[in-house]
């Protein structure tokens, strides 16, 4: 069960590090189209822990390989990944409320949602 839980929350991080953090390709859905002015990734900490990340995300998700299987590998920060996703989202969120106040405010609700949830495995 644990697996599971960790390879959702992984799947969810590797699509936002994408969609936060990189261009994507043709068919994504990319940050670019929601506002004509294009924004900087930030927190820069955040941001630099979750492109570490991002390879070791792909290995994991989607390659089979002997470091998955080893006892002593690096244990999983999912809590950092989580909460590092959640202020490069809620710095994306402030940028977009300049053009899509909307859309900024439905995000905020999530974020705040995301925000609590940590709070609460953390405590």
């Amino acid at each position: 069960m644990l697996n599971a839980l960790l390879e959702s929350q992984l799947i969810h991080a590797r699509a936002s590090i994408d969609f936060f953090l990189r261009s994507g390709g043709k068919r994504d859905i990319t940050r670019d189209e929601f506002t004509s002015v294009d924004w900087q990734p930030s927190p820069k900490e955040a941001v630099d822990r979750l492109l570490d990340a991002k390879p070791l995300i792909d290995k994991y998700l989607a390659h089979l390989t002997w470091q998955r299987t080893d006892p002593d590998a690096q244990a999983w920060d999912y809590g950092e990944i989580a909460e590092d996703v959640v202020a490069v989202a809620s710095a994306w969120t402030d940028f977009l409320a300049n053009t899509n106040s909307e859309l900024a405010s439905t995000l905020r609700a999530h974020i705040l949602w995301a925000r609590n949830e940590l709070a609460g495995i953390a405590n």
